[in-house]
Formats: structure tokens, C-alpha cells, sequence
């Protein structure tokens, strides 16, 4: 199946909660968050089925083509139930021949607010800061999204400068 014409979707994936932000034509158009019904939350499998089959639905509605996504850090064991996430994005995206990205949390933190241990308030204010949306109202599973998007779109612009380069 072919991928999308251009608009990025930009997620971060959690294992109970999942913020996801659509942009088009580099500009933020939506964000929502997807979350798990509790009773499913014991079922790492079929927590991985409804968050691709969401995300399929956004893909369509939005003609996406490029998909921007949080890696998990190689510190640390990885948490319980990514291991089926991680494997139904991966097929997703093949049957959806879609451009993917990744980034881990803290790129996108030192990028955009300076730090990589900035915390989830202050990386919020950055992406409100970049996008003119100040005072906007939305969930930090939103704001994670939009600033791995709002990231995938500067580095992708050129506008990042690989770390170690002078000024």
C-alpha cells in the first residue's frame, strides 16, 4: 500500500498512554492522545493492536507519510510490554511504506529546551514558545508528541546543528 503524500505524525508511544500530533505542511494541525481501556492493560499483545489500528486511522484521515516517533533510551531494562509495541509499529509501518524517524526523549529535550533532563513543564513551554501556542491547553502526552514533531522538523530543515559543531 502506498504511504501518504506529506503530512508528518509525530507520536510517543507509552504503554498505557500515547500522544500523537499531525502536522501539515509544517504546521501543527491536530493532537490527541490514545489510551488503553484498563482492562487490557495486563495485555501487552493486544495493547499493541488497538494503538496500530488507531494510529492506521489517523494515517488515513491525514495522508501520512512520514511518521516521527520516540525511541526508548538504551539505559535501563525496557519497560514491560514494549517489546509487542515496538513489533506491531515496525510492521505497520512496512505495510504502510511510510518514512520513519526516531528520536529519544532526550534529543528532542536538548534541542528544543536546553537541557536533557529538562522536565515534561518545561519542554511543554518550549513547544508552546516555538509554535506561538501559548496558554493552549493540552495533555503532556500531546505536548511530547507535538515537540518530537516540531524536533523531526527542524533537524529535518537543517535548522539543528549535530552536536560538537561550533556556533
Amino acid at each position: 500500500m502506498p504511504r501518504g503524500n506529506g503530512s508528518l505524525m509525530a507520536i510517543s508511544v507509552g504503554t498505557r498512554r500515547t500522544g500523537w500530533a499531525v502536522f501539515v505542511d509544517g504546521l501543527l494541525n491536530s493532537t490527541g492522545v490514545f489510551s488503553v481501556p484498563s482492562v487490557l492493560r495486563a495485555r501487552p499483545d493486544e495493547r499493541a493492536v488497538l494503538l496500530v489500528c488507531s494510529l492506521d486511522e489517523l494515517a488515513v484521515r491525514w495522508d501520512v507519510g512520514t511518521v516521527a516517533c520516540r525511541r526508548r533510551s538504551s539505559v535501563g531494562p525496557p519497560a514491560p510490554g514494549t517489546a509487542p509495541m515496538e513489533a506491531a509499529l515496525s510492521r505497520w509501518r512496512e505495510f504502510r511504506e511510510l518514512e520513519w524517524h526516531s528520536c529519544t526523549t532526550a534529543e528532542v529535550r536538548t534541542a528544543l529546551a536546553g537541557k536533557s533532563n529538562a522536565s515534561r513543564g518545561a519542554l511543554s513551554y518550549a513547544v508552546m514558545e516555538k509554535l506561538g501556542l501559548i496558554g493552549e491547553t493540552r495533555t503532556m502526552e500531546e505536548w511530547e508528541a507535538a515537540a518530537i514533531g516540531v524536533y523531526h522538523l527542524l533537524q529535518s530543515s537543517g535548522a539543528l546543528r549535530p552536536p560538537g559543531l561550533p556556533r
